[in-house]
């Protein structure tokens, strides 16, 4: 193994290269995360992030229980990449959650479909090194972005215009700068927090609380928030400050603001949680402090795969349409490519309707597989 690239860039090159030499064949079963650990003396979560790359380019197929397999035309993806005329670049900072994946998964779709090869870009950047990465994409040798915003700040603001200007397609998606020309498409975060707040209205609740976090004041979250006061205000009810709890990380600040939402004669009967995140730290205080959750409690969240709350929790969910957002947004660059000068369009994709969801127990380890989602209609 080498030292020049990343690690995990690394592993995924040795699995790509025992596919092409015809090692690995259709349906076999790829080493595991522990064997890649064992053979390349590489880190665990290095490996999972290559296994978890060359699914979503399409080598491979993850089978929940069983492992990786290797892909029917394995590589089809990567093969579009070098022989398109026009590939296009994907910057997530994280693929670690189902939606994320659902909306890099449908973008490929819809690229490979219109003609348009796709390589992507797993970063996790600070302010400066997302505009230098922004601003090294004329240069990449790729056609055009869609990005996972990690920064909404000025500097990046001034970089996307810097690209528009240099005629460079970006496609926005989960976030967006509301006064940037560019196209997007994003949830209906407004209508997101609006129904579930609506759920809980309708299950008897007036005293709804609200869960959010200020280290990621986006977009998407300030609209959920948005839907949050207007189906308070709709219903005649009002969104008490004290009944506001920031959840930024576990910890002593958490505990007290927790505490303190609780303390008064009014506390809330139910919280509307910007993310599941958010809802499963929420949801363990909750319960330490002795309150029963559904009974004493509920809540509402947006379910994006990512953490859930305990086993056993019931509560009002909602999923966003990540295969949608992925697809239109490669409908999007197509359209950009062919026609720059067109209008920018910006793109709200409706949620799944709210459910109330019991997160499953972990199966029996007997099985290797977890429970699924169970659902029924509110």
């Amino acid at each position: 193994m080498g030292t020049r690239i990343a690690k995990y860039e690394e592993i995924k090159r040795h699995i790509r290269e025992k596919i092409r030499a015809g090692e690995l064949h259709e349906g076999d079963r790829v080493p595991s995360e522990y064997a890649l650990v064992d053979q390349l003396g590489v880190g665990r979560s290095q490996a999972r992030q290559a296994l978890r790359e060359l699914e979503i380019e399409g080598y491979l197929i993850r089978r929940q229980g069983s492992g990786s397999f290797v892909a029917p035309h394995a590589g089809r993806g990567a093969g579009q990449v070098a022989e398109a005329p026009r590939t296009v670049a994907v910057a997530f900072p994280t693929y670690n959650s189902a939606y994320m994946r659902s909306v890099v998964e449908g973008f490929m779709e819809g690229c490979f479909a219109g003609g348009c090869g796709v390589t992507n870009y797993n970063v996790r950047l600070d302010e400066e090194e997302e505009v230098r990465f922004l601003e090294s994409m004329p240069d990449s040798g790729v056609a055009g972005l869609m990005i996972w915003l990690g920064n909404e700040t000025d500097k990046v603001r001034e970089s996307l215009l810097r690209l528009s200007r240099q005629r460079f397609p970006v496609i926005m998606v989960d976030r967006y700068f509301p006064n940037v020309d560019c196209d997007f498409v994003v949830s209906d975060n407004d209508e997101i927090g609006y129904q579930l707040v609506r759920a809980l209205i309708e299950r008897g609740c007036r005293r709804i609380g609200l869960a959010h976090n200020d280290l990621d004041m986006s977009t998407s979250q300030a609209n959920r928030i948005r839907g949050y006061e207007r189906a308070l205000q709709e219903a005649g009810l009002s969104a008490d400050p004290a009944h506001r709890i920031r959840v930024d990380f576990p910890g002593p600040s958490l505990d007290a603001a927790v505490n303190a939402a609780m303390a008064g004669r009014n506390r809330p009967d139910a919280f509307m949680c910007v993310n599941d995140i958010i809802a499963d730290h929420l949801a363990r205080q909750l319960q330490r402090l002795g309150y029963e959750l559904h009974r004493d409690i509920t809540l509402a969240l947006v379910d994006d795969g990512t953490s859930m709350p305990d086993p056993g929790l019931s509560a009002l969910k909602v999923r966003q349409n990540g295969m949608e957002i992925g697809r239109r947004a490669a409908e999007l660059m197509v359209s950009r490519l062919s026609n720059f000068d067109r209008p920018a369009q910006h793109v709200v994709v409706p949620p799944w309707e709210v459910t109330e969801a019991v997160t499953p127990a972990p199966a029996v380890a007997a099985t290797g597989k977890e429970a699924p989602d169970i659902h029924f209609s509110p």
